[in-house]
């Protein structure tokens, strides 16, 4: 039996990347390995938020890290005929059919998807200079 909390996060998981494909603009793979998306914004710009160094290991190390592994991952469904249409969907699309994956490969775009998925919704939910007090609105 699945437990409640497996159920509540898949669920959650799966709203979090719908939201994500309807505010932001989806990632076309088109077979290729995805390239790495710039930063909106200097890496110094969410300062005294979030410093430097920090923005330089996420983007520079993590974020990096996360693409080469999916990209990886997404060679390996390119080389089975039948998982090679999955590497025409876009990175939200590929983790929305995660259960179409091999299962030996599962965990791997899973994980290395995920990964680059939430940094690109991180870089572009953020804004240099504050944004919109939407918390302060909200009270």
């Amino acid at each position: 039996a699945m437990h409640r909390g497996a159920i509540f996060g898949t669920k959650y998981a799966l709203i979090s990347v719908a939201v994500a494909t309807v505010l932001f603009e989806p990632r076309l793979c088109n077979g290729a390995d995805i390239a790495l998306p710039p930063l909106p914004y200097p890496t110094e710009a969410l300062e005294p938020y979030i410093d430097t160094d920090t923005m330089k290991i996420h983007y520079g190390k993590h974020y990096v890290g996360y693409l080469t592994n999916l990209n990886t991952a997404r060679s390996k469904l390119d080389a089975l005929p039948e998982s090679r249409f999955l590497v025409n969907m876009t990175v939200d699309r590929l983790l929305l059919n995660i259960y179409q994956v091999p299962a030996h490969l599962q965990t791997a775009v899973r994980n290395h998807g995920g990964g680059f998925w939430n940094h690109l919704l991180f870089w572009e939910s953020m804004q240099p200079a504050g944004g919109p007090a939407t918390f302060a609105a909200l009270r």
